[in-house]
């Protein structure tokens, strides 16, 4: 089967499956398996590929597995990362986040990047500001491990350590504390299935779509040290609870998203 062949019989299979996006899906798997950049595809139209592994792929993405994890692969900040089911798929909301962090974080603070997953928000501040001091923390060992992939890959000088939340880090040790919590409500029922079903629950869900929030601002007081910075996505329509949590901060801002949707809460200890 060559590749215009391939993309044919699986941009009308992905259609047919109600998956979004399903030309550009093909291509995007087309190129994974000849191992070269989408851009070059329509030069190679001619040529062979392997059908077994193209048409597993298809049949991956058909049952509902995100394509991120089929490819193994997620841009993030203008750079790809290594990704599996052990960790969330990195999301262009985040880089609000990532940018609000690199607009507070000053040359040699030391910056902590709470349920790092993939790593991609402390391998990215590392790389856009090397004279930061950039720590990862995530409770699961198997993300960890795609996090040291990652910043091994992109030549990131970042540490990782396995914690909960912030347990075992040390009193007025940090200058910036930076997390994409699980902010959805473990009782929702309305997220997307692709992200409920084969994204790892631990980072997705909290009890109310707050806990893990609340439970990050009180321990985040403790390691930050005085004027130091907090930085989290919310969810849809969390605004005021995360503000109200946040009454004994100063500078108390949020950022939207795109869509004009509160996305990052940013607080400075007094």
């Amino acid at each position: 089967m060559n590749v215009s062949e391939f993309l044919k019989r699986a941009a009308g299979e992905l259609s047919e499956a109600r998956i979004e996006s399903a030309h550009l899906e093909a291509q995007m798997i087309a190129a994974k398996v000849l191992n070269i950049e989408r851009s070059k595809l329509l030069l190679r139209m001619d040529d062979e590929l392997d059908a077994a592994e193209a048409v597993k792929m298809i049949e991956r993405r058909k049952s509902g597995e995100p394509l991120a994890y089929i490819l193994g692969e997620k841009e993030f900040f203008g750079r790809t990362f290594f990704v599996n089911p052990a960790v969330l798929i990195p999301r262009p909301e985040t880089e609000i986040l990532v940018s609000a962090a690199l607009g507070i974080a000053q040359d040699q603070q030391t910056t902590l990047d709470v349920g790092t997953g993939s790593g991609a928000i402390a391998i990215t501040l590392a790389l856009e500001k090397p004279s930061l001091r950039c720590i990862g923390c995530d409770i699961s060992s198997a993300a960890l491990s795609v996090a040291a992939k990652n910043a091994q890959t992109l030549g990131a000088d970042v540490r990782f350590v396995r914690a909960d939340k912030l347990q075992p880090i040390q009193t007025n040790s940090v200058d910036l504390v930076v997390c994409n919590p699980p902010y959805v409500d473990d009782q929702d029922e309305m997220l997307d299935s692709a992200v409920r079903f084969w994204e790892p629950r631990i980072g997705l869900f909290s009890a109310g779509g707050t806990a893990f929030i609340q439970a990050l601002i009180g321990q985040a007081q403790q390691v930050l040290v005085p004027g130091g910075w907090l930085l989290f996505e919310i969810g849809y329509g969390q605004k005021h609870l995360v503000q109200a949590m946040l009454s004994g901060w100063t500078e108390v801002r949020f950022e939207d998203d795109l869509s004009g949707v509160p996305r990052v809460a940013i607080a400075q200890k007094r």
